[in-house]
């Protein structure tokens, strides 16, 4: 394999990062948002996430990580539907980005 170049990878197993910042004064709401929305997922989508954050708050912001591992590609829509179905104020309200991973 030259420079630049990329095996294909099988996107049979996937990891899912989903990354959203709130103001750090939310941050007891999060966690106690999270702990719903965990359980929320490990029933409806037989999947266990786990959640991080930056040590770090920039401009009074905080930044947290969801963490899916081996999870498939179409993950992150049925991920989507299911927080829109979900009374989870705080979470529903900040932009969420996700983003797919594949080992090399």
């Amino acid at each position: 394999m030259t420079s630049g170049q990329h095996q294909p990878v099988s996107p049979d197993s996937m990891d899912c990062y989903v990354y959203f910042k709130t103001p750090q004064a939310q941050a007891t709401q999060v966690l106690q948002e999270q702990a719903l929305w965990q359980q929320a997922i490990a029933v409806q989508l037989g999947c266990k996430g786990k959640l991080q954050r930056r040590p770090e708050i920039r401009d009074g912001l905080q930044t947290w990580m969801e963490v899916y591992r081996d999870v498939s590609p179409d993950f992150p829509a049925r991920l989507s539907a299911l927080l829109s179905s979900q009374p989870l104020p705080l979470l529903n309200s900040v932009p969420r980005h996700q983003e797919l991973f594949v080992d090399c």
